[in-house]
């Protein structure tokens, strides 16, 4: 009797998983369609060079997001009380607005003049709109994790799709009015804008009253100060992964021109999307999770090695059609003109399928407290990565650059997997001779 009702526990848990998954995946894979089905469209509306100007401005975002809480916001998965977690939200939000302002004062003291010989003339003048990007991004960050701890996915949903719509609708209006980079630009801060605000209205509706409790400054202190790991650790590793993921923009722009960094960008941003519409769903999911199973000493191991097979059977067949047919797809899909595309998608499917494997083998790092392996790990792959591509954009032709820079990535993402999964076995192999241990002793 006990067996078979551990077993419908098991199967509830499981099923309860997937369900959790589906409703992520429901507003990840609408907002995503929303993109795919207008991107036709869209790229017929501005030029390559467009694309590679909108790519180095959104490189420059995304290096500086993924600081603005300093990553307080990956904290707020693991307190087992949601007294401490949302002190920690509420030190996420503030670390992010001191963050923006400091962007600011920089912008406003001589910044902006000290960039400027640093990136093409076109972007500078929208440097400005960064402060305000970073704090709409830091704002949904933080209450994006806050909303996986309360498993409240389908809020999440509907900030995933008011993002999507925004950031297309301006997108396609601007290109309709002819207005070239400001429309791309102009479109990704509105959806920025738009899922923060979506996303802080129906927390606030949902849980206003429990944040009214929250604002105690020594508890704020003492959370900050407990999980100081992941501003002395996990902060700078972010920053390394993000600089060395749009690195290619800064070199290819430099030595081959806008027009292969816009061909870039799109084969990435289009061939992420897929990849990330499973993989940020389950991961999503799989954090809250593994937190949780971590907390009451439960099986991560187990968890961790059947996402990552499962993710990948669901993917490899879609993979290995772009590996085999890009450019003709891309072709097909967008226009003669972005035929090259296709064969930097080629390359660029390897690295960007062995991450999306590695997603819930990073999450598990984080739960297991290898903050400081995962820095050191991501050191190693900044200096391999950008090495490798300096290497390509002074030696060879920018195809090679980027299959080389795509290889190295793919090889550390496996490596990561491995590390993981061979640390987590060993966990867990600890733990049952501990257990059986000190049964023998209770039995004795």
């Amino acid at each position: 009797m006990k067996t078979s009702r551990l077993a419908g526990v098991i199967r509830l848990g499981q099923s309860r998983f997937v369900r959790q998954i589906m409703i992520v995946m429901t507003g990840t894979g609408l907002a995503q369609v929303i993109t795919v089905l207008l991107a036709p469209i869209i790229s017929r509306l501005y030029e390559p060079s467009a694309f590679g100007y909108f790519s180095l401005y959104s490189s420059i975002v995304s290096v500086l997001a993924v600081i603005a809480s300093l990553r307080y916001e990956v904290a707020i998965c693991l307190p087992k009380r949601d007294e401490e977690a949302g002190h920690l939200l509420v030190l996420a939000i503030l670390t992010a607005a001191g963050i923006s302002s400091a962007a600011l004062l920089f912008l406003l003291f001589g910044g902006q003049k000290l960039v400027a010989d640093y990136v093409p003339r076109h972007i500078v003048p929208w440097l400005w709109w960064i402060p305000l990007s970073l704090l709409a991004m830091g704002v949904f960050q933080s209450l994006t994790y806050w909303s996986t701890r309360k498993e409240a996915y389908v809020r999440l949903s509907a900030a995933q799709i008011s993002r999507s719509v925004a950031v297309n609708t301006a997108q396609l209006s601007g290109g309709i009015l002819q207005q070239g980079l400001i429309g791309l630009l102009g479109g990704q801060l509105l959806g920025q804008l738009m899922a923060s605000g979506v996303l802080a209205y129906q927390t606030w509706k949902d849980q206003g009253s429990l944040f009214r409790q929250m604002w105690s400054w020594e508890k704020i202190k003492l959370a900050g100060h407990r999980y100081l790991c992941f501003p002395l650790y996990s902060a700078p590793q972010s920053l390394l992964n993000a600089i060395s993921q749009n690195v290619p923009t800064f070199l290819l722009m430099n030595a081959y021109g806008s027009t292969v960094v816009g061909w870039y960008a799109l084969a990435h941003r289009l061939l992420e999307m897929p990849l990330s519409l499973l993989g940020q769903s389950l991961t999503q999911v799989y954090y809250q999770r593994a937190s949780a199973a971590s907390q009451q000493k439960a099986d991560v191991y187990g968890l961790l090695v059947k996402s990552t097979i499962s993710l990948a059977l669901t993917v490899l067949i879609p993979v290995l059609l772009v590996i085999m047919f890009g450019p003709e797809l891309f072709m097909l899909a967008l226009g003669e003109q972005w035929q090259e595309a296709g064969r930097y998608g080629q390359w660029l499917v390897i690295w960007l399928f062995i991450g999306f494997l590695g997603s819930p083998s990073f999450a598990t790092a984080q739960v297991y407290g290898l903050q400081h392996f995962l820095l050191g790990y991501e050191i190693a792959l900044f200096l391999s990565r950008t090495s490798i591509l300096y290497w390509g954009v002074t030696h060879a032709d920018a195809r090679t650059s980027i299959a080389f820079y795509c290889v190295v990535g793919a090889l550390f993402n496996g490596l990561l997997i491995v590390c993981v999964v061979v640390y987590g076995w060993r966990k867990l192999r600890l733990e049952e001779a501990a257990a059986k241990e000190l049964g023998q002793r209770e039995g004795g």
